[in-house]
């Protein structure tokens, strides 16, 4: 039986989850702890892992989404570029894996908690497989004529939501997003 808890401060910003599949992960600016051990600090490209006190550099590749498609690094010994995670998605998020990895900052670059099969954006959860939010829109009433559960009002490959409370018109540039807000 799945027993799942999540820890928020009083801006909405997560600081734990525990689960009894996966133990107790804290959350602290981008960097991440395992069982009180850091696990992975996340940096624009990618993120340094931790490897028994050493770090090792993961890069991703990401669209024009902010979709993560390619994860790799540089072997420690021959130097040469070494494939970690390939990823490829269905237009509204789900998952087609050609290379599984241990990468969980994927779809939109949010994280995917394993234990729900859904992406945390921040102010709510995204279930891929049905293209919708588990939870009402916080900003529902600006936006009249969606729906309060759609995601990118039903136009994935234009819009992003970067926070799942308002949508934008995607674009990546320098690593960062820009975009218009819709309403």
């Amino acid at each position: 039986m799945l027993s799942l808890t999540y820890l928020y401060d009083a801006t909405g910003q997560k600081l734990r989850k525990t689960s009894n599949l996966e133990g107790t992960t804290d959350y602290v600016d981008g960097i991440q702890y395992r069982n009180n051990v850091i696990d992975f600090i996340q940096t624009e490209e990618g993120l340094a892992r931790n490897n028994t006190g050493n770090s090792s550099y993961e890069y991703n590749l990401t669209d024009h989404l902010g979709n993560v498609r390619y994860t790799f690094n540089k072997h420690p010994t021959t130097g040469a570029i070494q494939t970690l995670q390939i990823d490829n998605y269905y237009a509204f998020g789900l998952r087609k894996s050609a290379t599984a990895g241990t990468n969980k900052y994927l779809y939109n670059g949010k994280e995917l908690q394993e234990e729900l099969g859904q992406y945390d954006y921040g102010a709510r959860f995204y279930d891929p497989v049905i293209g919708r939010w588990t939870s009402v829109d916080p900003l529902a009433e600006k936006m009249r004529r969606h729906s309060p559960f759609n995601y990118g009002l039903n136009n994935s490959i234009r819009f992003i939501d970067p926070d799942g409370a308002q949508s934008l018109i995607g674009s990546r540039k320098m690593g960062n997003i820009f975009g218009t807000r819709m309403s």
